[in-house]
């Protein structure tokens, strides 16, 4: 920032490698301050909010993320001093947030006269090219671009409307949802995110409340024993919606099916889920019956319970659980569904051929064809170890197989009158090799 007459020495700009090691010396200890982004290096290499960042680092209750520190360390400059003026003057701010939105969008810093001569009296813009005006820092223009966002200047739409719209707007979306007033302007939000561009609001989700399982601290407010159930139904139906047939096998079944009756019951910070087995033609939101527990199964005729435990850190907590329950079941469907894309695609041969594989005890090493006649023998071992049972299940190479599964490769085997079991991926350019210890491999793969 530029000085005011009466400031005598300003400070030089430090080197990015110098201005994160500040932030590490003001905090205390390493940070992971690899991860930060362009805009965090740069505004860093400032002392001033180096050693903000450095800090608010080092404070007990943790960061949930980049968002949070371009938050806090925004309020904590325009908390003091003269920029104070751009948060408590309604002309100043209301002019900064134009100015966030036109660089936001891309339409550049030329402001009108008036415009151009009240932004200037701040030290939070400096002049560019063209008689036009730009942000000292671009954390500002991300803050005053959440402002406007929140204050309704930008439509919520906006943010999602396509990929360069979002790839704009992302940081200062996080630092909105941050910044919101309440649940409901959380909810106003996220709805329209999810249902624009349900990848998007899960980007956002998790930078505004955090990249780990962050659940609530014994300070934060008790759930709301009214309000819980229906947001958190609100955002799973959502989600529910914004995915359509991607909901399947990542959402409960119930949800995905159609209209559900939904049991919600809190205690503090705690909360329990239910499902109703019936089929109503709206959704809706009661109490979970007072027995209905996992660890008590069919303990109450007509519910199914799915969760019990703390919820996310957050006014955010209903959206961000179901991302969470999302992305474990998405990383599973990748990891271990064998049929997705076509009945015949790569991914279903690779599946037959990675379970031949295992069934011949082959390492992950091994890439060549193996003969049907032993992996069929194999197969029938197996199947047989359990009773030629379809809903049972065998583990091993790592493993754990269903019955139904062998009967699958066993049919396969059978229509195709195959010879081999070939993998139709590309094979290594290099065999694998090791050091004599047999602990790393190096080749091009």
């Amino acid at each position: 920032l530029s000085p005011t007459k009466d400031e005598a020495k300003v400070a030089e700009l430090l080197s990015e490698e110098a201005g994160l090691e500040l932030v590490e010396i003001a905090g205390g200890q390493p940070r992971d301050t690899w991860r930060w982004t362009a805009d965090m290096r740069a505004t860093v290499t400032r002392p001033f909010f180096a050693l903000a960042a450095g800090v608010r680092l080092s404070r007990e209750e943790p960061l949930r993320g980049e968002a949070d520190l371009i938050r806090g360390l925004v309020e904590n400059a325009l908390g003091n001093g003269t920029e104070r003026a751009a948060v408590t003057s309604s002309e100043l701010r209301s002019v900064l947030e134009d100015l966030a939105i036109a660089l936001t969008r891309g339409t550049g810093g030329k402001m009108l006269f008036g415009q151009h001569h009240i932004a200037r009296s701040s030290r939070l813009v400096v002049d560019a090219a063209d008689d036009s005006v730009l942000f000292a820092l671009p954390i500002f223009q991300h803050w005053f671009a959440a402002q406007a966002i929140l204050g309704g200047k930008v439509p919520r739409d906006d943010v999602v409307a396509d990929v360069l719209s979002f790839y704009r707007w992302r940081w200062a979306a996080a630092v909105a949802l941050l910044s919101a007033p309440g649940p409901e302007a959380v909810d106003d939000l996220l709805s329209s995110w999810v249902a624009g561009n349900p990848g998007a609001a899960a980007w956002v989700i998790t930078e505004a409340c955090g990249k780990r399982r962050s659940w609530r601290h014994d300070s934060a407010p008790d759930l709301d024993i009214t309000t819980s159930g229906p947001r958190l139904l609100t955002a799973l139906r959502a989600w529910a919606n914004a995915l359509g047939p991607l909901a399947t096998g990542v959402l409960p079944d119930p949800l995905v099916a159609g209209p559900v009756g939904l049991g919600v019951s809190v205690s503090g910070r705690r909360i329990d889920v239910a499902f109703s087995e019936t089929q109503p033609e709206a959704d809706f939101v009661v109490e979970t019956p007072a027995s209905t527990h996992p660890l008590l199964a069919d303990s109450v005729s007509g519910w199914t319970s799915w969760r019990s435990g703390g919820v996310p850190d957050g006014d955010a907590w209903p959206w961000a659980m179901g991302r969470e329950v999302i992305a474990k079941h998405t990383l599973r469907k990748l990891s271990r569904d064998p049929f997705l894309g076509s009945p015949n695609g790569v991914w279903v041969q690779e599946y037959r051929y990675d379970f031949a594989r295992r069934l011949m005890g082959r390492g992950s090493f091994f890439f060549g064809p193996l003969p049907a006649v032993e992996v069929r023998k194999r197969a029938l071992l197996k199947f047989a170890s359990i009773a030629h049972q379809s809903d049972s299940s065998l583990s091993f190479e790592g493993r754990n197989y269903w019955g139904w599964e062998f009967e699958y490769l066993l049919t396969w085997l059978e229509a195709t009158s195959a010879t081999q079991v070939e993998s139709h991926l590309p094979e290594p350019d290099l065999a694998p090799v090791f050091h004599e210890c047999g602990l790393s491999r190096f080749g091009a793969w």
